[in-house]
């Protein structure tokens, strides 16, 4: 527009006549660029509307700019018959229109691109955010999967064998007794399939009495004893977001000295080196580790949560677990 207004000035100089011209060009910016700042109003800004006010800015900034020239004597203006003026006028009005939708149409495509670019931003936010939740869900799944319904699993299995070795070795076994601590096991499982989620999380229990549950759980077919020192159990006490991970890693260790070491007692310990490392033993009376044991979804567990891992045969026989996580 102000190189419209200048071109216009140009147009029209004349040394005997200054005013006038000035004038109407001043009258053409102020019309033009008033009338065509309204169109950033969102009800003018949208198409065709837009197109629409554009072009009524401009008839309405050249209809002032002849009519100021028209006031003012013949020699301000280099127009002499009426056929001049009108071929003036539309070459005028359809450059300076022509170059106005041109830019007009490049900032509205530029807003298109910053749009789509805000809305791809949006999108990848959105299907970012949908994958973290996927992958925690797999997560949930492979810590119930893994954890507690392999380890019901692993308990019936034992309670079938002890079943069965107490049937060779001419004892009374129960079938009833056994049916009934098999189905009790199952449908732990089915609960815990159902929430899908750490079956410790829900509890009212404290941190500590929750991990001497683990008793309960494994009796009758994993003896199990659990040592918590005092300062242990007041750290997990104070600190209920560390008590998760610890359940989770005594489960999974419990589950593995069952199902891999075919272990009949375990005990877990609990305690503080100092103020520096939280450290969880676990030692069974199995076979021990294999020489290249995989590391699995227990262990990645430890090293995923901050802390550190030893995995060795115990002297006198069995697999001794030492977990150690430093202290906030």
């Amino acid at each position: 527009t102000l190189l419209a207004a200048l071109l216009l000035f140009i147009a029209q100089f004349n040394l005997g006549c200054v005013g006038v011209p000035s004038l109407a060009v001043l009258g053409f910016l102020v019309v033009t660029l008033g009338i065509g700042s309204l169109g950033y109003l969102d009800v003018l800004a949208r198409p065709p509307v837009s197109l629409i006010w554009l072009i009524a800015a401009t008839v309405a900034g050249f209809a002032v700019y002849h009519f100021v020239l028209s006031l003012g004597p013949d020699r301000c203006t280099w127009t002499s018959t009426g056929w001049e003026f009108a071929i003036a006028t539309a070459t005028a009005f359809t450059v300076f229109l022509g170059l106005t939708i041109v830019v007009q149409a490049s900032r509205q495509a530029a807003q298109m691109v910053h749009d789509l670019e805000v809305t791809n931003d949006q999108i990848t936010e959105v299907t970012r955010q949908f994958n973290r939740a996927g992958s925690l869900t797999q997560d949930q799944i492979s810590r119930v999967l893994h954890g507690p319904i392999q380890g019901r699993l692993a308990a019936a299995a034992m309670a079938l064998r002890v079943h069965l070795d107490r049937m060779q070795a001419g004892e009374a076994a129960s079938v009833s007794d056994l049916s009934e601590r098999i189905t009790a096991l199952l449908d732990d499982a089915a609960a815990d399939l159902e929430h899908l989620s750490d079956p410790y999380e829900a509890s009212s229990t404290t941190p500590s009495v929750a991990l001497r549950d683990l008793i309960n759980r494994w009796g009758g077919f994993l003896q199990t004893n659990v040592d918590i020192e005092s300062d242990a159990a007041e750290f997990l006490d104070d600190h209920p977001d560390w008590a998760a991970r610890i359940i989770q890693c005594t489960e999974e260790a419990l589950t593995n000295a069952s199902r891999h070491g075919s272990a009949r007692h375990a005990t877990v310990h609990l305690s503080l080196e100092g103020s520096s490392f939280l450290a969880l033993r676990v030692f069974d009376d199995g076979h021990g580790p294999d020489s290249h044991f995989e590391m699995g979804l227990g262990l990645n567990c430890i090293t995923m949560s901050g802390g550190t891992w030893s995995l060795a045969p115990r002297e006198g026989g069995g697999a001794l677990l030492l977990a150690r996580w430093p202290l906030p």
